[in-house]
């Protein structure tokens, strides 16, 4: 019946025949070459809260412009009028100034659940260890810090919802939180910069253990926890598994959230301006290593004794092993698509758009010819960048500052209160055992003290 059909109108059968002969070459061409999977191809989407790591590709990512204009996340009119109302009642030091775009943000998704701890500018001839030691900062304004009044369905360990002032007492031993109705005192940590760097620009930061404020050669951080829930605990264990990690290797209940990429920090700052802090969600959530996560093996295309066996790896083009070092660092859930300086080789001159909502294993990648801005406590300041691993063959790189220097050296702590790594909301920063990993916006790290 075919046959009959296709001999009854010969121009059909002719086209039959071409599409025969066509294929038959086409077939021959792919047997002759095969081709290799590039290391900038795309992974498809999975879900960040069960990590299913993919080599499958899809097509390589059209050249990236790197977002430069970071929009500041505002501390609203009204808290720092209720702040000035605090310290009058309180009969607080008000020397100094405002400063607004100071703020650095933690956020809880799902919640509008956020703090927002702004640091006060005080004059230049406080700013000093001495001086906090001798009692010249007690009472004196330091910074203040928000809870919005979705807090309130948060556990009992987190502050309560209201405008907290943040001032010292007596002799810099404690760091008290100053609210409408009373507020707690936290052991407070004096802390100092061992760098050739000059402070430039006063910041904050908020960690799973501490809140910090620094200006120039001081830093004066409370040990004020901002618990993670155990249900956001579940889900960087779970991630670690998907990647093929053991839960183990990461202080999980130090994990942090964070607000980071243009697209992120615009819709968080148009949120917090309205008052619609609900919209102010965080795209990140990290977890460093703990002590067991320091033995954790490099990727094999790392490990000189590995690469040229490790199946894994071939893949991915590898730098040299003999001139790179690197070693895990946390673990990390991007729940949105991030708009960052990221990029798709270890080199940083292959831009991607964006960083993928993922799950990463997180790695610091060293190379004997980074350059050197400096140093930090006798350890170079070195520019470098951080490795999020979705799989062998699919991976992210970020610009970072290593060792640069934005937790000081504690000089009143006992015992010292950075012992452990973590993570804090400032920009990123990883604190691993000695190293201080400062990511995404890293080109802002620099900024933050004079190079």
């Amino acid at each position: 019946m075919i046959q009959r059909s296709l001999f009854s109108h010969p121009g059909r059968w002719l086209i039959s025949l071409l599409f025969v002969a066509l294929t038959a070459v086409l077939l021959t061409a792919c047997s002759l070459e095969t081709p290799t999977l590039a290391p900038t191809d795309i992974p498809t989407r999975v879900s960040p809260t069960v990590a299913r790591p993919t080599d499958t590709p899809t097509p390589a990512p059209p050249d990236a412009v790197t977002p430069l204009a970071l929009p500041p996340i505002l501390l609203p009119d009204e808290v720092i009028e209720q702040a000035q109302q605090i310290a009058k009642d309180r009969k607080l030091k008000l020397d100094g100034a405002w400063a607004r775009e100071r703020t650095t943000v933690y956020a809880e998704p799902g919640r509008g659940a956020i703090y927002l701890l702004n640091v006060f500018i005080i004059p230049e001839a406080l700013r000093s260890v001495d001086m906090a030691l001798s009692g010249a900062l007690d009472n004196q304004v330091l910074g203040v810090l928000y809870v919005t009044p979705a807090a309130a369905d948060l556990p009992s360990d987190y502050l309560a919802p209201g405008v907290y002032v943040l001032a010292l007492g007596p002799n810099g031993k404690l760091l008290n939180f100053f609210g409408q109705a009373g507020g707690p005192k936290a052991q407070a940590d004096l802390r100092t910069f061992k760098s050739d760097l000059v402070m430039a620009q006063p910041f904050a930061f908020i960690s799973s253990e501490q809140m910090c404020l620094a200006w120039d050669a001081l830093q004066v951080c409370g040990r004020q926890r901002t618990p993670l829930p155990v249900e956001f605990q579940n889900v960087l264990a779970e991630a670690a598994v998907g990647l093929g990690a053991s839960p183990e290797l990461f202080a999980i209940e130090r994990g942090m959230f964070d607000i980071e990429g243009v697209n992120n920090l615009e819709r968080c700052a148009q949120a917090v301006a309205e008052g619609k802090f609900e919209a102010c969600e965080p795209s990140i959530l990290v977890a460093p290593i703990n002590r067991d996560g320091l033995d954790a093996k490099p990727p094999p295309e790392y490990d000189p004794l590995k690469s040229g066996k490790a199946p894994l790896a071939a893949p991915a083009r590898a730098p040299l092993t003999e001139i790179a070092q690197a070693g895990l660092i946390g673990v990390a859930v991007v729940f949105t698509e991030t708009i960052e300086e990221v990029y798709r080789d270890a080199e940083l001159t292959k831009p991607a758009p964006s960083l993928p909502a993922d799950a990463y294993l997180m790695y610091d990648i060293l190379f004997a010819s980074d350059p050197q801005v400096g140093t930090n406590d006798g350890q170079p300041i070195t520019l470098s960048r951080v490795e999020l691993r979705l799989s062998p063959a699919v991976k992210y790189y970020l610009p970072d500052v290593r060792n640069v220097p934005l937790l000081g050296a504690p000089v009143n702590s006992d015992p010292p209160a950075d012992q452990e790594s973590e993570v804090a909301a400032v920009n990123l920063l990883v604190r691993v055992f000695g190293r201080q990993i400062c990511l995404f916006r890293a080109r802002e790290c620099p900024r933050l003290r004079n190079n």
